[in-house]
């Protein structure tokens, strides 16, 4: 049996992979999720994110972006509270982002993933350790925005992982898994 591989996305991707996170999208996570904050939204781009988190969350928002030189795997102060982002996924800097936010965060972590991060190998190995405390998928393609436009054509299935605050992580955490609802149902 011949199997045939998946549509790849036409076009070239985003520099710095800056696909903005739509409001709806992180509402998602926070229906879920009591953040206690403060909020740190490493991979900002435009702030979309950060503003969502800021009505849906209620806690304050403190943004970082690589294009306004602040590249958050170089940074090595440990962070008080929350991590949320949609970190960039090219040359395996989504794992970057998660490992970088574990080491930091005192309080949660919640990255926006596409469904595959879920599985492999490796992967396993590492839930195994650092179990998240929720998966919340995402029922219906997110579309992301780009320089203000929403991108109409996405192959991918997200889901939110979060983990669980620093003193939680590790101590036999169960994994909660959540259908979100679906946007236009």
């Amino acid at each position: 049996m011949v199997r045939k591989r998946a549509a790849k996305p036409k076009g070239a991707r985003r520099k710095l992979d800056d696909y903005e996170t739509p409001s709806v999208d992180t509402e998602r996570v926070c229906r879920f999720i009591k953040f206690r904050g403060p909020i740190l939204e490493p991979a900002s781009g435009s702030g979309r994110m950060a503003r969502a988190l800021l009505t849906w969350a209620g806690k304050k928002v403190t943004t970082a972006d690589l294009k306004r030189g602040q590249d958050f795997l170089k940074r090595t102060k440990i962070w008080k509270g929350d991590i949320i982002t949609n970190p960039p996924y090219h040359k395996g800097m989504a794992d970057a982002f998660v490992q970088h936010a574990l080491k930091l965060a005192d309080g949660r972590v919640a990255m926006l993933l596409e469904i595959k991060y879920l599985a492999g190998q490796k992967r396993a190995k590492f839930y195994n350790t650092c179990k998240p405390e929720a998966v919340i998928v995402i029922p219906n393609r997110v579309y992301f925005f780009a320089g203000g436009k929403q991108i109409t054509s996405q192959f991918y299935s997200h889901c939110w992982v979060v983990w669980p605050s620093r003193t939680l992580r590790g101590k036999g955490t169960r994994t909660e898994i959540y259908w979100a609802e679906d946007e236009y149902g």
